[in-house]
């Protein structure tokens, strides 16, 4: 089963935009995330994203 953008929004809720992958990971570390959430962080592009929307396109691609 693949982790769905909410399922990640879930632990990035609080981040502050804009806001660089590894960023994002380690936030989502500090929010108590699931491996497959940190996973799925993981093999999103390394870029600085400016708000949530732009993290859930990522899923979107594929």
């Amino acid at each position: 089963m693949e982790t769905n953008p909410n399922q990640v929004q879930k632990f990035l809720e609080d981040v502050s935009y804009p806001a660089k992958k590894q960023d994002l990971i380690e936030h989502a570390k500090k929010n108590n995330a699931s491996n497959k959430v940190l996973e799925t962080l993981e093999n999103i592009p390394d870029k600085e994203y400016t708000r949530a929307e732009d993290v859930n396109k990522e899923f979107q691609i594929k």
